[in-house]
């Protein structure tokens, strides 16, 4: 099975202090897009919420190596793209990026 991996810096999400972890969370959308007879399929969105909760070292280590998401590619799609958009639900900022995907052979 096939998958798209992605990073998620969490230098851009706003945590906070609640006791002693920082918590905070996460929005993501994962949709795939391709072109089939010069018009644009997409697949619905596979939506996650993500809670994260640290202590002070966990913080640190997951600042540093950033939190790790993973979409299986789904079977029909054969190649074009995976749009990926991340918004913080603190304070409603948001980054996306497309990501080609290829064909196996």
């Amino acid at each position: 099975m096939r998958q798209v991996r992605a990073t998620v810096g969490l230098a851009d999400i706003q945590l906070y202090r609640e006791q002693d972890r920082w918590v905070g969370s996460f929005h993501v959308a994962v949709r795939f897009e391709s072109m089939e007879a010069a018009v644009l399929m997409v697949t619905p969105a596979a939506e996650q919420d993500v809670s994260l909760s640290f202590t002070d070292a966990e913080l640190a280590s997951n600042r540093a190596s950033g939190w790790q998401i993973t979409q299986a590619v789904p079977g029909d799609v054969k190649a074009g793209s995976v749009h990926i958009v991340v918004q913080d639900a603190a304070n409603g900022a948001a980054g996306s990026l497309r990501v080609p995907v290829t064909e196996t052979r």
